[in-house]
């Protein structure tokens, strides 16, 4: 879904960021990426949704080069990009109407989002009504009631006590695994995080990035909720902190 080759991005001549950056993010898979402070996570975040553009190397994102406003990358931020003057309905179906969405269809894919997010019934209430935990979900649904092959998410739980950052963690988790298989099927989710402990519950693949904008890459298996009380999760935080001190201090 996601190719870098020999990525390298800085500010100016002073200023590296990425350097020969080679790394893979597999499509249809929930990926997390790690480090440091300054190593460049949000900047790689940013080059995939096509807001930044490589200083060298190439990143594509399923075989295209990234471009800014492309219809299937949903990008969530740490703010949440909420508009405070439109309500919880205004907040899901801006997108939609600026696609060119029926009223039906608009109707149709707010009803699903609201219900799969667990807003029903908060259609005409404004994000400041809303808790902290409700908002981010808020800003979940309106990237994904755009169909989103590609969602990317910048610390999207960082500002929430631990327990709503729980649930909100479980829901993000359910939106690619269910009873049936997959709720999004296809949607790769890549999740910038400073939380082993969230990188593990949630990823397939936990990528650590270094000081030096490098990367290191390893697989992961969340199996769900009661995954985050097994010893087999308790051993994978301790193995990649681990792998996170070495690589951070490389």
């Amino acid at each position: 879904m996601i190719d870098c080759s020999d990525l390298d991005f800085y500010y100016d001549e002073n200023t590296p960021v990425l350097n020969t950056l080679n790394c893979r993010f597999e499509k249809g898979r929930i990926h997390a990426v790690i480090g440091p402070s300054g190593c460049g996570k949000t900047t790689l975040l940013y080059l995939a949704a096509g807001l930044l553009s490589p200083s060298g190397g190439v990143i594509t994102v399923d075989g295209e080069v990234p471009r800014p406003g492309r219809e299937r990358t949903a990008v969530i931020l740490q703010n949440y990009g909420l508009f405070p003057w439109k309500s919880v309905s205004a907040n899901l179906s801006l997108g939609l109407k600026i696609r060119g969405a029926s009223a039906a269809e608009v109707r149709n894919k707010i009803r699903t989002v609201l219900q799969e997010l667990g807003l029903s019934g908060m259609e005409r209430k404004f994000p400041s009504q809303l808790s902290g935990g409700e908002q981010q979900r808020l800003a979940i649904g309106r990237a994904l009631v755009l169909d989103p092959d590609l969602l990317l998410l910048d610390e999207p739980f960082s500002s929430l006590d631990a327990m709503t950052r729980e649930r909100l963690q479980d829901r993000l988790w359910s939106l690619k695994k269910d009873s049936a298989g997959a709720v999004h099927p296809g949607m790769t989710i890549v999740i910038v995080t400073h939380s082993i402990e969230e990188a593990v519950y949630l990823s397939d693949r936990i990528h650590i990035m270094n000081s030096m904008g490098s990367i290191y890459s390893i697989d992961n298996s969340s199996s769900g909720p009661e995954y985050r009380k097994s010893t087999e999760y308790f051993g994978r935080c301790v193995q990649v902190r681990s792998y996170f001190e070495r690589q951070a201090g490389a």
